[in-house]
C-alpha cells in the first residue's frame, strides 16, 4: 500500500469512529429528552390540578363565608369536610410536584 492509501484508509476509519460517537451521543440525549418531557407533562398536570383546586377551595370558602350555605340549604359541616377534602387533594399534588423535582435534581447530579 502507498502512502496515500495509507492515509486515506486512516481518514475513513476517523470518520467511522467520530459518526459512531454522534450516533451513541445522540441516542443518549434523546433518552433524557424524553424522560424529561415526560416529566415536564406530569408536572404540567399536576399544576393544573393544583390550579383547579385551588378554585375549588375558593368558592367553598366564599360559600361558607357569604351564605350560600343557608340560601341554598347545604351543611355547613359537609361544606368543611369538602373544604378540608380539597385541600388535602390540593396539597397530595404538591407533594408530588416536589417528589419529581427532587428526582430531577437527583438524577441532574
Amino acid at each position: 500500500m502507498s502512502n496515500y492509501e495509507i492515509v486515506n484508509t486512516f481518514i475513513a476509519l476517523i470518520a467511522i469512529c467520530i459518526s459512531f460517537t454522534a450516533i451513541v451521543r445522540t441516542r443518549k440525549l434523546s433518552e433524557k429528552q424524553l424522560a424529561l418531557e415526560k416529566k415536564n407533562s406530569m408536572l404540567s398536570a399536576l399544576a393544573v390540578l393544583v390550579s383547579e383546586y385551588k378554585s375549588e377551595a375558593e368558592s367553598i370558602r366564599v360559600a361558607l363565608s357569604d351564605g350560600t350555605i343557608k340560601i341554598e340549604n347545604l351543611s355547613r359541616v359537609g361544606m368543611e369536610n369538602a373544604l378540608s377534602g380539597v385541600l388535602d387533594k390540593q396539597y397530595k399534588a404538591i407533594e408530588d410536584i416536589e417528589k419529581i423535582l427532587i428526582s430531577h435534581q437527583i438524577t441532574k447530579t
